[in-house]
């Protein structure tokens, strides 16, 4: 048996469960806060944009625009 592990998104179902263990509203104030600061410099940083890009499996390789 092969286990590929892949991404998993934070949705509000997930958050209650955690919640419901323990996990303090300022563990998931510090997870949104860490995305909003990526999300933000894929806007300011080419590089940190195609990063994040290649690794979304859309099967289009992403370079940089200034190659072009």
């Amino acid at each position: 048996m092969l286990t590929i592990t892949g991404r998993l998104h934070l949705n509000r179902q997930v958050m209650v469960l955690l919640s419901g263990l323990g996990v303090s509203d300022d563990a998931f104030f510090a997870l949104q806060e860490a995305m909003l600061q990526r999300l933000a410099q894929m806007l300011i940083n080419e590089q940190q944009a195609a990063i994040a890009l290649s690794q979304v499996n859309t099967g289009i390789t992403y370079q940089s625009c200034q190659a072009i």
